[in-house]
């Protein structure tokens, strides 16, 4: 099932303009080197019918597309909480059944599903994910996130932001991250009425990912200053060049440095923001 507000279907359609996603998104050209599959796990997907059924020979590598492996991601997170195959064919369904026609009340589940809700990822939606036990699947944007509740009743289910695996994939092919704009928080946070503009700048930096902690100092009442600390992981290595870069960034932060055998293992900085 596919909970898109309609003005959000034409976000995602002027990007698929924009951007070509539908070619982008169904162009054949990674392996399973390319995937967290091994080919073990691949050919036990195949024989289960779990993956796309458009191979055109038996005997050549397997190939997939962009789409492929974000559906890939997904069943790798799934199967982590334990879910069986039998249990993944609606998902499936959502990304490579083809379109039927169906009676006006039923509901649609088809390829189409999967690949609009990816690209409302590319539009800067927040896009999640919920199944349930029986394997069932709502992919849903902010607005719905609210009443997702009411959609699923008391069953217990599994959240997986597709936002995350798109932006894993995008990571891993050397391509800038997508930025997510039109989120739940945002949605509730943006109208929120009574905000100051210093409460509504708290509220970008506490929402900021970089951002591990943060400090807040009160004057009078009033938000006078925040402190946000940021910690780094150096295990790729950090030359004196870089650490001069960031001492020259801010003109308010402290940098502590730690050092094991010799070798700085992680830095945190912690930035003063004036309001």
């Amino acid at each position: 099932m596919l909970l898109i507000t309609d003005n959000l279907l034409v976000k995602y359609l002027e990007a698929n303009d924009k951007l070509k996603l539908s070619e982008f998104f169904n162009l054949k050209k990674f392996r399973v080197s390319d995937t967290p599959l091994t080919y073990r796990q691949a050919n036990s997907l195949d024989e289960d019918k779990l993956l796309s059924t458009d191979r055109e020979v038996k005997q050549n590598w397997r190939k997939f597309s962009f789409k492929e492996l974000v559906y890939i991601l997904i069943v790798n997170e799934l199967k982590k909480f334990g879910l069986k195959h039998g249990q993944l064919t609606h998902l499936w369904e959502s990304f490579f059944k083809e379109p039927v026609r169906q009676k006006v009340n039923g509901i649609k589940t088809d390829k189409f599903i999967g690949e609009c809700a990816s690209g409302c990822t590319f539009a800067q939606v927040e896009i999640k994910i919920s199944i349930d036990s029986e394997g069932n699947i709502i992919f849903y944007d902010p607005f719905y996130s609210i009443f997702l509740d009411s959609v699923s009743g008391s069953k217990p289910i599994i959240t997986i932001s597709l936002n995350e695996i798109v932006n894993t994939l995008l990571k891993k092919l050397g391509k800038e991250p997508i930025p997510v704009t039109w989120s739940q928080s945002s949605l509730v946070f943006d109208n929120v009425p009574d905000v100051s503009p210093k409460e509504q700048e708290l509220l970008k930096i506490i929402r900021d990912k970089n951002f591990s902690v943060v400090k807040i100092k009160k004057k009078d009442g009033d938000i006078a200053v925040i402190y946000a600390e940021t910690i780094l992981d150096t295990s790729k290595g950090l030359r004196q060049p870089d650490l001069i870069k960031l001492i020259n960034a801010k003109d308010y932060q402290d940098i502590s440095i730690i050092k094991r055998d010799g070798k700085i293992v992680n830095y945190k900085i912690e930035e003063t923001i004036k309001l």
